[in-house]
């Protein structure tokens, strides 16, 4: 599929966040029905991530809790070498971040290329909140996805024009995984906001609006993007960024949503979020010590 306009994008990310108010609805849609959404059961492992940088001030992104002491987010949400405090609330209490590792391959001057996730190391176990299932199958596509977070909200026709701070979910519609000319691989999953009252706003799929048509807006970046499977809502998506046709991504609808796809980082995931066996640490420990003590004997 291809989009033959100039694609626009956004980081979703929000610098020095209210606390008072995620995502953008439909403009014919009470609110409450969105918030009510996020408070389900199924995404409960969905928190509210606050992140420090001296000489930037305070952001706010999203994440999932997806092991007892790990949250998967956004690269972009933790790729500023300088920040130095990372928070997470999730279950009614906060943790703090002890360590946190960006995707080798990020850059934020090509976040297009689809490697915008990232893993958050809590400094001890969520004990009150079952973490997230990864999706781990391949057939995203024409799927209806659910969208989790904790960004700034308003509707179709304004935009974001209210504070991030409160959790809300909605449903979209993954249109595409593959765009010619904009992502030429399949690591991203993408959304476009449907209009129920305008089906030319429709880049991408069909063009009727679901129930409760959503698009991610900025303070949603590293929430998360489930699928039902089975009855049970599995991870299959982390917010990355916002994009427009338009001369400017105003979150209004037509505008398009794209989340890193986490079926393909499956293998990364385990990787970093698999802890070393303190027996491993004591090996690695006391090898430079095997290794004087052979050199020792050699001599």
């Amino acid at each position: 599929m291809k989009i033959n306009h100039r694609l626009w994008v956004l980081l979703l990310g929000v610098l020095n966040t209210n606390l008072v108010i995620a995502g953008i609805i439909r403009d014919d849609v009470a609110d409450i029905n969105y918030i009510s959404l996020a408070n389900i059961s199924g995404f409960d492992s969905v928190g509210d991530m606050l992140i420090s940088t001296p000489g930037v001030g305070t952001s706010r992104c999203s994440g999932t809790l997806i092991k007892a002491r790990y949250v998967l987010t956004a690269a972009h949400c933790l790729d500023d070498p300088a920040t130095n405090n990372v928070s997470f609330t999730v279950g009614g209490r906060t943790y703090t971040g002890l360590d946190w590792t960006v995707h080798e391959n990020f850059s934020e001057s090509d976040f297009l290329n689809g490697f915008d996730i990232a893993v958050l190391e809590l400094t001890s176990n969520v004990s009150n909140v079952t973490p997230a299932t990864l999706f781990t199958n391949f057939n995203e596509q024409g799927q209806t996805s659910t969208s989790v977070g904790f960004g700034r909200t308003g509707n179709g026709l304004t935009g974001d024009t209210q504070s991030s701070g409160t959790k809300r979910a909605g449903n979209n519609v993954i249109d595409a995984i593959f765009i010619a000319g904009v992502t030429e691989h399949f690591r991203i999953l993408w959304n476009d906001f449907d209009n129920p009252n305008n089906a030319g706003d429709s880049l991408l799929g069909d063009t009727t609006p679901l129930d409760l048509e959503y698009l991610t807006a900025p303070g949603d970046s590293g929430g998360g993007l489930f699928l039902d499977v089975g009855g049970e809502y599995q991870l299959a998506g982390v917010h990355s960024f916002g994009a427009t046709t338009k001369a400017t991504l105003d979150f209004v609808y037509g505008d398009l949503q794209g989340n890193t796809r986490v079926s393909l980082f499956s293998d990364w995931i385990t990787t970093h979020t698999t802890p070393i066996p303190n027996t491993l640490w004591l090996l690695l420990l006391s090898l430079p010590l095997l290794l004087w003590s052979n050199r020792s004997l050699n001599i």
